[in-house]
């Protein structure tokens, strides 16, 4: 009986407590923090109030921005010059149009962080850019598609990019999807799911990366602390678009990698203008070289098109750019079989050609989830066999698929 009292007495006065931090406004309480820096010389006091402003998801964006800034400062008298340089990153990142203090706080960057500033969003909203893999020698074994929708998260404008992968005959799927801020891609959350890696869930927040396995009986859970702001590999794609791109431009890249449970920097160069013919068209753009031994051309135009990549002992290559919003069918249609095929949203259709095969033809279904490979395979009834109905047809072949599955086991 006794427990159950103390239990309404301590949550009462958890809820006074709260009421009384409520009371005062951001600009209050902005001004008691600078009295506590300045007059005072409290640092830790003061510290303690500008977080308290930044985490507060009612204050409006400047008061957030001002209390950075004073953070910042707060950092550096302490003598805590990472602390600040990472919160001066944030300010600079997450804030651009809050100029004034933007320009106060790159003035205690190093070079690297003034260096690494982002450039205009290039891609339009349902931007779909569709890659095709091949071998060195020009074998083409499966597709990659990015894709950037634009999202609400809490109240505000981010962006859901997606990456799906299909290699061989399915074996290899994979697909991503990062979930950022709008203006700094900052990442929020994102999962990974392969077939052959599994599924892993990741939450990002200011000190550290939770990354949630998950297995068959039981989710095996990490946390990694950090020390920087850092961005998830899956969006590095769209990432390096939005950097001010020119020959002789350097910067280095901090990529948590989510296999290997940690960030490495990757180092970045432009080197060279070249024009570059793909599929899609033919693109003038920036050769870029990778610290990991990977190459990329990125379009100089105002879209920045990844047109072509390298690495992995693979080359993939622009093949189609369009739209598509995260709601919509997907339709497929065949001229020279005359089908069609719809899919729910999420869903992409691939059909690799074939120069031995022309008496069939096999388009695989790319889901986002990963789930289950997906074939569908047409081929021209033998002429000893037009006696047969289209289902009879299926049904032997059919027949015919699970006596071959059965003796491979």
């Amino acid at each position: 009986m006794n427990y159950r009292k103390y239990i309404i007495i301590a949550v009462g006065l958890l809820l006074c407590i709260g009421s009384a931090a409520g009371a005062q406004s951001a600009s209050e309480l902005l001004e008691q923090g600078i009295y506590e820096e300045e007059t005072a010389g409290d640092l830790e006091a003061a510290i303690k109030i500008y977080n308290q402003i930044i985490k507060d998801a009612e204050v409006d964006r400047p008061s957030i921005a001002q209390a950075l800034y004073r953070l910042g400062m707060c950092h550096l008298k302490s003598g805590q010059d990472d602390a600040a340089v990472r919160t001066f990153e944030k300010l600079v990142g997450e804030f651009p149009e809050q100029e004034d203090l933007v320009e106060k706080a790159r003035q205690h960057l190093p070079e690297a962080s003034k260096d690494f500033v982002l450039g205009p969003v290039p891609w339009v909203d349902d931007e779909v850019l569709i890659h095709t893999a091949k071998l060195p020698g020009g074998l083409e074994i499966g597709r990659f598609i990015w894709i950037a929708n634009s999202i609400t998260l809490a109240g505000k404008e981010g962006w859901r990019l997606r990456l799906l992968r299909y290699i061989g005959d399915g074996s290899n799927q994979g697909s991503s999807r990062v979930d950022v801020w709008r203006d700094n891609l900052a990442p929020i959350s994102s999962t990974f799911n392969h077939t052959q890696l599994g599924e892993i869930e990741v939450a990002y927040a200011a000190d550290k990366v939770k990354m949630t396995t998950k297995g068959e009986k039981e989710d095996a859970v990490h946390e990694i602390d950090i020390d920087r702001s850092v961005y998830d590999n899956e969006e590095a794609g769209h990432l390096m678009r939005r950097l001010p791109l020119e020959v002789g431009y350097k910067t280095t890249l901090p990529i948590f990698i989510v296999f290997q449970r940690q960030v490495i920097d990757i180092g970045l160069e432009v080197t060279v203008r070249e024009t570059i013919e793909v599929p899609a068209g033919t693109f003038e753009c920036y050769k870029i070289e990778l610290s990991i031994q990977q190459t990329l051309w990125i379009s100089t135009g105002p879209e920045r098109y990844m047109v072509k990549f390298e690495g992995g002992g693979a080359t993939t290559e622009l093949t189609q750019i369009g739209t598509r919003k995260m709601d919509e069918p997907t339709a497929y249609e065949d001229e020279d079989w005359d089908f069609s095929l719809s899919a729910p949203p999420g869903w992409y259709f691939y059909n690799k050609e074939s120069e031995e095969e022309t008496d069939k033809t096999t388009v695989r279904l790319i889901n986002q989830d990963v789930a289950l490979m997906s074939h569908l395979r047409l081929e021209k009834v033998p002429e000893e066999e037009t006696d047969k109905t289209s289902r009879q047809a299926a049904e032997s072949k059919i027949e015919e698929i699970k006596r071959l599955c059965s003796a491979t086991g």
